[in-house]
């Protein structure tokens, strides 16, 4: 059961990501240029703020943190805190702060 809740906020999370960056720019090199010249921005109802390898997403109150590191076939870099983040700002999860 656990496996399964976080298989789904795992899947959630890589899928608003995903979405974000095909707004963005579906081609993985057009993305790394346009990440790089604009830093900030908003698309698609996405906010977006680059900084460093890391990215800051917000749409509908929901927030997202990652580090963009395509150094392997896992491009998208996380830690406990990022995902806690998207987790308390999801109300799909039910958790009040």
């Amino acid at each position: 059961m656990i496996n399964l809740v976080i298989r789904k906020v795992l899947n959630d999370y890589v899928t608003f990501i995903n979405d974000f960056k095909y707004q963005f720019s579906p081609n993985m090199d057009e993305f790394e240029q346009k990440s790089s010249r604009n830093r900030s921005g908003q698309i698609g109802g996405f906010n977006y703020q680059f900084h460093g390898a890391g990215c800051r997403l917000e749409k509908d109150g929901i927030v997202c943190e990652f580090d963009f590191m395509p150094t392997n076939e896992y491009p998208i870099k996380f830690s406990l805190w990022k995902i806690s983040e998207f987790i308390l700002t999801n109300k799909v999860y039910g958790i009040d702060n």
